[in-house]
């Protein structure tokens, strides 16, 4: 009896590691350059971790920080070797936390074939993507595919769960509420904590697979944190 238990137990283990394909708390080094791989980064780094100009990317107590300190700096991070996302059915969640001089805005984008640089990607390589406007007092998020702003806005360190399906069917999800909750193909809902902000939302490029990720702080001024980024593929469980 033993033995089936500790079998299935393995087994258990085994499904959450394969389903699992980035993950990065950011506590194992104070130094950037140990986040950043360029050439064959490992599922826990980055391509590119940098800023063009008046910028800097760094990590701040346990966390990876973002500053924008001058109009022409614009902090990045992208992974572009490709992760492994087989389904097509994913999870990406992390913590967000923002300070901002009047309004700035930031993006996160998933799609394949991204470039080394903090702008954006052409429309044909973006599968979906999201907009975070960037208050003195907070932030809201954008949805960028149908030109829609969240119903709420934001203070302090938030949890997003993004549930992103390109699987071809519907597929199940349990959310951050416990709650058991469903999404189309080619759609995708989002969390902030235990709300939802946006459900069934559509796509930029259906077409698009998504193998790549790019989060990047385009204007103004302020400091983005961001911690706990785990990707999941959700298909694989």
């Amino acid at each position: 009896m033993k033995k089936i238990i500790i079998a299935a137990v393995g087994l258990v283990m085994f499904s959450q590691v394969k389903a699992q394909v980035f993950e990065q708390d950011f506590n194992q080094s104070t130094n950037i350059k140990d986040y950043v791989n360029k050439k064959a980064p490992k599922n826990n780094q980055f391509n590119f971790a940098e800023a063009d100009g008046e910028g800097k990317v760094n990590i701040s107590k346990a966390k990876l920080r973002l500053s924008k300190i001058g109009p022409g700096g614009r902090p990045f991070i992208v992974r572009n070797t490709p992760l492994e996302l087989p389904s097509q059915f994913l999870s990406f969640s992390f913590k967000i936390d923002a300070t901002a001089e009047g309004d700035a805005t930031a993006f996160l984008a998933l799609g394949s074939g991204f470039n080394n640089e903090a702008l954006p990607d052409s429309v044909n390589k973006n599968t979906v993507r999201l907009l975070f406007k960037l208050l003195p007092q907070g932030f809201l998020i954008r949805n960028t595919n149908q030109g829609q702003d969240g119903p709420n806005r934001y203070t302090g360190e938030q949890q997003i769960h993004w549930f992103v399906n390109r699987s071809g069917k519907t597929q199940t999800y349990t959310a951050p509420d416990g709650s058991e909750q469903t999404v189309a193909a080619d759609r995708w809902d989002l969390w902030v904590g235990k709300t939802r902000e946006f459900d069934e939302a559509g796509f930029t490029n259906v077409k698009q697979p998504i193998a790549n990720f790019k989060f990047s702080f385009l204007s103004s001024l302020g400091d983005i944190l961001l911690d706990d980024m785990v990707i999941k593929d959700l298909g694989s469980k």
